[in-house]
């Protein structure tokens, strides 16, 4: 939904074919593909091709969100090769003046700061979810109010805190999913997000429209939601968290490959598609689970402590999906490989957040199943070949095909 406003600047987000940002806008891309081969020890090497995926552009009252395509690994190779290269876009978005001319309905409460944009202490928020797509939207807008409610005295001078309203008519705040987000202020197209930045002096309207593109992993679309919301109380794309904020920043935000656990939240949800790889389906799908348990359990050290590792029933929205659909991008005669989407959140080439990985497994053998899919999720931890947990170092035919989560 575009709207105009005089007293505050609307944020958005752009998706490109490859990777896009603005100064306002987020931009993110980079699937890489690689591949593991059944005959030799996975090493890792880099290369750098643009790959279409999450792309975002805020125009200042709305912003930024993401979105992610997958690209096609590159084809049987014995060494798995890297392709993560988002190719940012950048187009500056006019910032009007705000005028401090309050639209919103109701009175602003004598005890709150006259700086406070909403004039009440509590801002109801209601969910139109018209991707309907299967989402859990409603868990992800909790999420996000439970977030900025925690957070919001933090990153901010204000102290109003979100809630989910009991009568939509009563809502200030309306999320709205949608497949896709066209337009934001009428200053970009294809944009994948859109909210209203109320910054200092500016005046909520009687409903502010959050619009998110409905699309990718449940942690794309979370933080998409919260990128929104960021512009709902006040921040801008330079402003902390910047993890959460950033459009394409100047300074150097920690890469992908540099972080513990580089997804948002604290939680990796790992899907499996068993009918597209070849074996039985009972033991293609008991073999993601003993690595996604290892890896639950730690994997030898490399998982942090505070991060989940589980079984997604969903592999629409898990960030991990396990597969060899070629629909999804799998392109794997021989061995396994992986498409990964990243956003890139500052200016190097590099990516600090993933948002989707394609696991492709090809005819490996029903009982290495598990092997190769626990060598993809250590790259889903950023890890490189000499981090891997031991048993993804030097594994033979058939160690592979052993028990080797025990």
């Amino acid at each position: 939904m575009t709207y105009k406003r005089s007293d505050a600047v609307v944020h958005t987000m752009s998706r490109t074919a490859a990777t896009a940002v603005v100064v306002v806008l987020v931009t993110l891309a980079g699937c890489s593909g690689l591949l593991v081969s059944e005959d030799a020890t996975p090493t890792v090497s880099e290369t750098t091709t643009p790959t279409a995926v999450e792309s975002q552009t805020a125009t200042e009252t709305a912003t930024p969100t993401a979105t992610e395509t997958a690209t096609p690994p590159p084809t049987d190779t014995t060494t798995p090769t890297e392709t993560p290269t988002p190719t940012p876009t950048e187009t500056p978005t006019p910032t009007p003046t705000p005028t401090a001319t309050p639209t919103a309905t109701q009175t602003p409460d004598d005890t709150l700061s006259s700086d406070n944009p909403w004039g009440q202490e509590i801002v109801p928020v209601r969910i139109n979810d018209s991707a309907d797509d299967g989402r859990n939207t409603t868990a992800l807008t909790l999420r996000t109010i439970d977030y900025w409610n925690a957070n919001i005295e933090r990153y901010t001078d204000f102290e109003y805190r979100f809630v989910l309203a009991e009568d939509p008519d009563d809502a200030r705040v309306e999320v709205q999913f949608r497949e896709s987000v066209d337009r934001c202020d009428e200053q970009e197209t294809n944009v994948a997000g859109c909210a209203a930045y109320l910054h200092e002096g500016t005046r909520a309207r009687d409903l502010e429209v959050a619009a998110v593109e409905s699309q990718g992993s449940n942690a794309g679309v979370l933080a998409t939601t919260r990128h929104e919301f960021g512009h709902l109380v006040g921040l801008n794309h330079s402003d902390e968290p910047l993890d959460l904020m950033a459009q394409r920043y100047e300074g150097d935000i920690r890469d992908a490959t540099d972080r513990p656990f580089p997804w948002y939240g604290d939680t990796l949800h790992v899907a499996v598609e068993p009918d597209t790889i070849d074996g039985d389906p009972a033991v293609v799908r008991e073999q993601v689970r003993h690595a996604v348990e290892y890896y639950d359990g730690g994997a030898d050290g490399t998982v942090p402590e505070n991060v989940s590792v589980v079984v997604s029933d969903e592999p629409e929205f898990a960030e991990v999906v396990v597969t060899n659909d070629s629909e999804r991008g799998c392109t794997v005669t021989d061995g396994s490989g992986a498409l990964r989407s990243a956003r890139n959140l500052d200016t190097d080439e590099r990516a600090e957040l993933y948002t989707r990985m394609v696991v492709c497994i090809g005819p490996v053998g029903e009982d290495a199943v598990g092997w190769h899919t626990g060598y993809w999720l250590g790259s889903a931890f950023g890890l490189e070949s000499g981090e891997r947990a031991a048993v993804f170092q030097d594994a033979d035919y058939g160690e592979r095909r052993s028990e080797w989560w025990e």
